[in-house]
């Protein structure tokens, strides 16, 4: 059998198929490596915020005179993304900084909120703040 031009052509496309279909099929997994990420992300912030132990080796325990160095805009984030369809309120927020010895001013807690929300990360709803991903 010989192989033709045209053969080869449809060989072609339907790798070229295939490939689209990989490329689509990763894209998916690395989305939802990310949210998987973000949630136990979120969900160790809010047991460390709450006073819970986080039983990870790798991770030294702090000295009493060391600062952790925390992005407060990141906690933020993170205690909204764990809020679920719940959703969780600037007060809210602040009690969980509060909480958590975090060194932060009440009005960043909204300057923060605003910045997200104009980002498009977060969405508010009669005075509760959500991840764009719950609504």
């Amino acid at each position: 059998m010989t192989i033709t031009p045209e053969m080869i052509r449809e060989e072609l496309e339907e790798a070229d198929r295939e490939l689209q279909k990989a490329k689509k099929r990763r894209e998916e997994a690395v989305k939802h490596e990310a949210r998987i990420q973000r949630r136990h992300d979120a969900l160790r912030e809010l047991l460390t915020n709450t006073g819970g132990a986080v039983h990870d080796d790798a991770v030294p325990p702090l000295d009493d005179g060391e600062q952790r160095h925390v992005n407060k805009t990141d906690m933020i984030y993170k205690l909204i993304a764990s809020s679920g369809a719940k959703g969780v309120t600037p007060v809210d927020i602040w009690k969980a900084v509060q909480k958590s010895n975090t060194q932060m001013h009440r009005n960043y807690v909204y300057a923060v909120l605003d910045r997200l929300k104009s980002g498009g990360r977060v969405v508010e709803r009669s005075g509760k703040y959500f991840t764009e991903a719950i609504q």
